[in-house]
């Protein structure tokens, strides 16, 4: 049987008419938010403390393999343990503390990075009494989000300073 070669032009052709590259060459057209300024954040309180959204749908962006946003846990309080079937990566901000992996202590201070994989039981805690601890997250939750097969699990619930920690 003999085969027909196509030409590059029409190759490109094809490809372009490929569902998901003129999807994806559609979103790239849509995805015009490129930078949000600081005054535009938006804190929330949530069972992990406060947060505010960065990248991320709630904030206009169309990104859809990556998330960014700012986890602030108060002065001597934890988020609850949970965990995710996605990645996520931070960096301290500020503050100290330290995360529990599985059972396994991992400490941090403001200029650390961490790493969380996939569906390791974990909790945030912040060791300082008096000062509140800041985290930039990234995660790739909006990928497995898309894909439909996000999941996130809260074991606990956060723990709240104790009233002498207070300040």
């Amino acid at each position: 049987m003999a085969q027909r070669r196509m030409t590059r032009r029409a190759m490109e052709a094809f490809v372009r008419g490929i569902h998901y590259v003129r999807a994806a060459a559609e979103a790239r057209r849509r995805a015009t938010k490129r930078a949000i300024p600081a005054r535009a954040l938006r804190w929330e309180e949530n069972i992990h403390g406060r947060s505010a959204y960065i990248v991320d749908s709630v904030t206009g962006f169309a990104s859809r393999s990556l998330a960014m946003f700012i986890r602030e846990i108060p002065p001597g309080a934890a988020t609850g343990a949970h965990h995710h079937n996605f990645e996520a990566v931070a960096y301290v901000l500020e503050g100290r503390g330290h995360d529990v992996h599985d059972g396994r202590i991992v400490r941090w201070r403001a200029g650390d990075g961490l790493y969380i994989p996939p569906m390791v039981t974990h909790r945030h805690v912040n060791d300082d009494p008096r000062r509140p601890a800041r985290l930039l997250f990234v995660t790739n939750w909006p990928l497995l989000n898309h894909l439909g097969i996000t999941t996130f699990t809260q074991l606990t619930a956060a723990r709240r300073a104790s009233p002498r920690h207070r300040g």
